[in-house]
C-alpha cells in the first residue's frame, strides 16, 4: 500500500556516479513505489543518466552539456554553478516541492541554498561523507567544516547512511543544528539479480581457463580507494597462489597511474582492469571474494551488495565498514593501512573454499536480516513525515 501520495520529494546531487548516485538511483525506484512523487535534479552529466530516467520518475540536469567529467560540479567554475543554482531556485517554484533531499558536497551546498530562496519549508541533506573529517588538502578540510556549520542553521534534518558518519558529522556541528538520523544504505536487488544471471558470462571473459578464484575490487579509481597503497603488497601474494585472478572493476583519475604500478611490479598480465561498469553490483555474483582497501569509507555500499551475492569481503576496519562487515563472521577486517596484512588475509580466504562459503553464507544472512530495500526507503518515508509534522 502506497506510503503517502501526497508527499514531494525532490532529490538534488552531484552526477551520476560512484555509491552516492547507485543510493538516488534505489532510493527514487523505492520511494515511487511507497507512492511518493519523488523527482531528481543532478549537478553533472553521469553514467548512470540514464538509469534515472527509466525510473519514468522527472530527472533534470542543472549543469548541461558538463560532459561527465570525474568532478563536473567542482570543475564547472562559478559560472556554472551560478546558472546551476538559478536553473535549480527557477524549478523549484515551476514546481513546487515539500522537501529538498540533498546528496553530495557541491549539490548539497547549492541544493540548500536554491530551496531557502525557493521557500521550500523542508531542507534534508544526506552525508555521504562527513566534511573535512577525511584526508584532503587542509584548506579544503577547513572550508567543508565552516561551511557545514553555516547550512546547519538552514538544515531541517541531516540523514547519515552509518552510525560512524553520524558521530563524525555531530562533532563537527553547532551544538543547537539537527543531530541527524542514521539510516543505512541497501542494495540493488534487480541489478544483483541481473548479476547473477550473467555470472558465467563475466568469468568466461575474465578467465577463460575457469579455475581461478577471482577477487574483485570494485569503485572508482580514487585516492579514496586506496588501490594504488595496495598494490605494492600483492606480488608476493599472486606469486604464491596462482589460482588468483584479480579483476579491478571501476575506472577514475587514477586509472593511468594503477596501469604503471601494476607494469612496474610486473603483475600486469595477473589483474584485469574492466573500466567502467554501470551497476557495479551487478559483477558481485561472479567473485569469489570482494578487496575493500578504502582509506575511509563512511559505510562502503559494495560491502552490501557483496553480502547479498553471498561473496565475503576483505576490507580495512575504517569508520563504517565495520558495521557491515562483521570480522569473522561474514568477512575479514584488517587493521587500516595495513597493506601486508591485507593481502595476507585475503591469501588465507582465496585457499579455502568451504571458509569463503561459510562467510558469504552469514553475510547473506545478515544482509537479510538488517539492510532491506523496503526498510530503508520506509525510514526515508517516516523521516520525511516527522520533519513535515
Amino acid at each position: 500500500m502506497p506510503a503517502d501520495q501526497g508527499l514531494r520529494v525532490l532529490q538534488v546531487t552531484g552526477r551520476s556516479v560512484g555509491g552516492a548516485a547507485e543510493h538516488v538511483l534505489l532510493l527514487t525506484r523505492l520511494l515511487a513505489a511507497q507512492g511518493v512523487d519523488v523527482r531528481v535534479a543532478l549537478f553533472g552529466e553521469g553514467p548512470l543518466d540514464t538509469a534515472l530516467v527509466a525510473t519514468g520518475r522527472p530527472v533534470h540536469q542543472l549543469l548541461p552539456g558538463s560532459g561527465g567529467g570525474a568532478a563536473a560540479a567542482w570543475t564547472a567554475g562559478p559560472v556554472g554553478l551560478v546558472a546551476g543554482f538559478v536553473r535549480l531556485v527557477r524549478l523549484l517554484r515551476r514546481e513546487p516541492v515539500d522537501i529538498v533531499h540533498t546528496h553530495t558536497s557541491v549539490a548539497g551546498v547549492v541544493g540548500r541554498l536554491a530551496a531557502v530562496v525557493a521557500r521550500v519549508p523542508i531542507r534534508i541533506h544526506m552525508v555521504h561523507s562527513v566534511p573535512g573529517a577525511h584526508p584532503g588538502p587542509r584548506w579544503r578540510r577547513a572550508a567543508g567544516r565552516w561551511v557545514e556549520r553555516l547550512l546547519a542553521h538552514l538544515t531541517t534534518e541531516y540523514v547519515a547512511g552509518s552510525h560512524a558518519a553520524a558521530a563524525l558529522l555531530r562533532d563537527g556541528l553547532p551544538r543547537r543544528a539537527p543531530q541527524g538520523t542514521t539510516i543505512h544504505y541497501s542494495f540493488d536487488p534487480e541489478a544483483l539479480a541481473r548479476g547473477a544471471t550473467a555470472a558465467a558470462e563475466w568469468r568466461a571473459q575474465w578467465h577463460p581457463e575457469g579455475d581461478e578464484v577471482v577477487v574483485g575490487i570494485v569503485g572508482r579509481l580514487e585516492p579514496q580507494k586506496g588501490v594504488l597503497e595496495l598494490l605494492p603488497a600483492l606480488p608476493p601474494l599472486l606469486a604464491a597462489n596462482r589460482q588468483i585472478r584479480l579483476v579491478l572493476v571501476g575506472d577514475g583519475s587514477l586509472r593511468p597511474a594503477v596501469e604503471r604500478s601494476l607494469a612496474d611490479l610486473g603483475i600486469a598480465y595477473r589483474v584485469l582492469l574492466t573500466g567502467w561498469v554501470e551497476r557495479g553490483g551487478a559483477v558481485m555474483p561472479a567473485l569469489d571474494v570482494l578487496a575493500l582497501p578504502s582509506r575511509w569509507e563512511p559505510f562502503g555500499i559494495v560491502n552490501l551488495e557483496a553480502a547479498a551475492a553471498g561473496v565475503p569481503v576483505v576490507a580495512f576496519a575504517v569508520d563504517g565498514v565495520p558495521e557491515v562487515v562483521a570480522d569473522g563472521e561474514t568477512g575479514v577486517l584488517v587493521r587500516p593501512g595495513d597493506t601486508a596484512a591485507f593481502a595476507d588475509a585475503l591469501g588465507l580466504l582465496c585457499a579455502d573454499p568451504q571458509r569463503r562459503a561459510a562467510l558469504g553464507a552469514a553475510a547473506r544472512r545478515r544482509v537479510e536480516r538488517q539492510f532491506l530495500p523496503a526498510e530503508m526507503a520506509q525510514a526515508h518515508v517516516r523521516l520525511y513525515r516527522r520533519c513535515r509534522g
